[in-house]
Order: C-alpha cells, then sequence, then structure tokens
C-alpha cells in the first residue's frame, strides 16, 4: 500500500484538474489585494459562475491565504540570512582593518626627546604628541 503524499495548498490538489488548478494560480499569484474571481473568469474567458465553484470546491480564499504566510516566511527567511551574511562581512572588515592598523602601528618607532615629548616616525615625517596636539610638518592640529 503506497501513503498519499499530501500536496501543499497552494499546489495542486488531489481531484483539482489542470484548468481548475490554472485558475487557482491566476487568483494566487494576484496580490493580495487584487485577488479576484471575475479577473480569473475574465483572463481565462469562462463565466464567472463555474470560476465561483471551482473557488468554494477548492478553497483557494484559504490557499491563497497559506500561499501568501509561505510568501512571508520565505522572505523573512532570506531578510535574516542577509542580515548574517551581512554580520560576517563586516566583522571581517573589521578585522581586517584591525590587522591593518595595528601592524602599521607596530612599525613606528617612538622617541623621547629631552623635554619628555614623544615622536613618532610616520611615512608622511616626524609626527609630535604632546598630549595637546599633534603636529607634523610645521602644522598643528588640537586634539580634543
Amino acid at each position: 500500500m503506497v501513503a498519499e503524499v499530501l500536496a501543499e495548498p497552494w499546489e495542486r490538489q488531489s481531484g483539482e484538474t489542470a484548468r481548475q488548478f490554472q485558475a487557482f494560480t491566476l487568483y494566487r499569484d494576484a496580490p493580495p489585494g487584487e485577488r479576484s474571481i471575475t479577473r480569473v473568469a475574465q483572463t481565462l474567458d469562462v463565466s464567472r459562475v463555474l470560476v465561483g465553484r471551482w473557488s468554494a470546491a477548492n478553497g483557494w480564499v484559504v490557499r491563497a491565504g497559506a500561499w501568501d504566510s509561505e510568501q512571508d516566511r520565505v522572505k523573512r527567511a532570506a531578510r535574516v540570512k542577509e542580515l548574517e551574511d551581512m554580520g560576517k562581512r563586516q566583522a571581517a572588515a573589521g578585522a581586517l582593518m584591525q590587522t591593518k592598523g595595528l601592524g602599521k602601528i607596530r612599525q613606528y618607532q617612538p622617541r623621547v626627546d629631552a623635554q619628555g615629548n614623544a615622536w613618532v616616525s610616520t611615512d608622511d615625517g616626524l609626527l609630535h604628541i604632546d598630549g595637546r596636539t599633534l603636529a607634523t610638518d610645521g602644522r598643528a592640529w588640537t586634539c580634543m
């Protein structure tokens, strides 16, 4: 004995004809606020009464609602994955910046002169650090 596999509500149901399922997919795939038996009947060039019978017999409203819920679940899962991936990329970029920054800092050999001023050699010249100002090449910036 073979067990029958149950279809998801938005898939073709047992006993539903191909034409009925085609009509349902038109109904299901329309935006929720625009679903209409009349529109489906016009698209298929069949009577609205016939499409109404198909809808009632095959539970279109409930099935379309299940489809909407599934689409929302899929979108939310994709958004969570996007956020997780973004967090991983940002963490990797931050770690790389820290590694590069620390590597640069370790290249500098600080010196202290007779007055107790700290000086660091950089690629741009000599940097003076006295706790209040940073000066290089004759320009000074006040530290806040």
